[in-house]
């Protein structure tokens, strides 16, 4: 939960501009806070944009944040929503086991549905 609430915080600082800035920052917020797992967080953070490469441990976990945070775009009407979100599920797939991928992709067309339907992209998605 804590990494869904704070991917996106670091965007507000524009000095953390590279990657080893923002990760740095991320484990400052994450000691101060008492966590002694905050790599695994970090790395789940790091994991939702660009080439899928989540934490053994952290799989499920990254792979969620990801796609909640591709399925974000149609809230801000991105053109190339679907296209992101299928990115990332094939990403995801070659990561998660058989079953678990099976599953996940089952929860991501229930997903996918539900914000199309709530974002007001139908016609867009279907044109």
């Amino acid at each position: 939960m804590l990494a869904a609430y704070l991917h996106d915080w670091l965007k507000t600082f524009p000095f953390y501009a590279d990657v080893h800035h923002k990760k740095w920052a991320l484990r400052e917020v994450f000691g101060e806070c008492g966590f002694s797992n905050e790599e695994a967080l970090v790395d789940a953070i790091a994991a939702h944009k660009g080439k899928f490469k989540p934490p053994e441990d952290y799989k499920l976990e990254s792979a969620i944040l990801r796609i909640c945070d591709k399925l974000d775009k149609f809230y801000k009407g991105q053109k190339d929503a679907l296209s992101k979100c299928e990115d990332s599920l094939t990403e995801i797939r070659k990561v998660l086991d058989e079953e678990t991928g099976e599953v996940f992709e089952q929860t991501y067309r229930e997903m996918l549905a539900a914000v199309i339907c709530d974002a007001g992209n139908d016609d867009r998605i279907l044109a």
